[in-house]
């Protein structure tokens, strides 16, 4: 089984969209078990109109959320037990194997940099994005990751290589690919 640690409350739609995404995932696979962190009297009803199957799910129970239009680190210092920070503290300690969020991106970059330890050598954490492309061969997935799509402004040398690699194995291990094409794309005026 693989343990996901979903925001119910982070997000433009949450938490309706949020709960109808994890039952829909739940139902194409089943070797998931979501544990969803959000205020239980809003999950319980959306759980049951969107059939999430009991036996692959649990609640973790939090009133508080960062809001979309909130500051980050104004919102995560104010409410230490946000669905985020609860749902990235839930990883840390090994209580699931990934965080899923569609909320504020800058208190999830923000959280995870808190409580989830980065890999040796990695400086910054990325954003990644994974796109359609056009496919090279039949057994091309036909997809490609870039990194960093906004978490990082200013990014020295040393970033830009840690997002190639974290690019690279991103590409091997999810996507499939056995020999991913490393580029430098830039659309800002530096």
């Amino acid at each position: 089984m693989i343990h996901i640690v979903v925001d119910a409350m982070g997000g433009d739609h949450a938490p309706e969209q949020i709960v109808k995404g994890a039952a829909e995932a739940a139902q194409e696979n089943n070797q998931l078990f979501l544990t969803l962190v959000g205020n239980k009297s809003d999950l319980v009803p959306l759980i049951q109109k969107y059939q999430l199957p009991p036996h692959r799910f649990q609640i973790s129970h939090t009133p508080e959320f960062i809001a979309m239009n909130e500051a980050p680190r104004e919102g995560l210092a104010r409410k230490k037990k946000a669905s985020i920070h609860l749902a990235m503290e839930l990883v840390a300690r090994g209580q699931g194997d990934a965080v899923v969020s569609a909320g504020n991106t800058g208190a999830t970059i923000l959280s995870a940099s808190q409580h989830i330890p980065r890999l040796p050598g990695i400086e910054r954490a990325a954003l990644s994005a994974v796109f359609p492309a056009i496919k090279s061969h039949p057994d091309d997935p036909g997809k490609t990751v870039i990194l960093d799509v906004g978490a990082t402004l200013h990014c020295t040398p040393q970033h830009l290589i840690s997002f190639a690699i974290m690019g690279k194995h991103y590409a091997r291990e999810v996507l499939d690919i056995p020999h991913p094409r490393i580029g430098l794309l830039n659309i800002g005026e530096e």
